[in-house]
């Protein structure tokens, strides 16, 4: 399925993500935490659904990529603490409670966030225009 109609599921990702984050978070105002636990359902689902349809074999994806991935990863992770670093300062928490938000909200939302936002999008593009085959100066 490597076409530039491959390109629809990046429309279909903007729908799920901001779509859930408008009812659940806008419409509905959730607690923080539920919504997080909806949000990561949907676009697990969301993923899911890409994967089966597209019929994308995950480890050999990865596999072929991953010191990339760990690469920009640490590039894009280092301008992501320096920018959460810059803002104003949040309710302190210590303990156990600290724990489970750095888990729940900073591990687990932040990379299904980060996979929805960011991975996605060039992972669609990529298999679109079949860059594997085709070289850069093709396109």
């Amino acid at each position: 399925m490597n076409s530039p109609r491959h390109l629809k599921w990046i429309v279909f990702g903007a729908f799920v993500g901001f779509g859930a984050s408008f009812i659940f978070g806008d419409l509905i105002t959730l607690p923080l935490d539920l919504y997080y636990l909806i949000y990561f359902a949907i676009v697990a689902i969301f993923f899911t659904v890409y994967i089966k349809k597209t019929q994308l074999d995950l480890r050999e994806w990865f596999s072929r990529r991953l010191l990339w991935g760990i690469l920009l990863g640490l590039i894009f992770g280092a301008l992501m603490v320096k920018n959460v670093l810059l803002r104003p300062e949040t309710e302190k928490f210590t303990g156990p409670c600290l724990a489970w938000l750095i888990f729940w909200r900073g591990l687990i939302y932040g990379a299904m966030d980060g996979f929805l936002l960011s991975v996605f999008p060039w992972m669609v593009t990529w298999r679109a225009f079949d860059v594997e085959r085709n070289h850069w100066g093709g396109k």
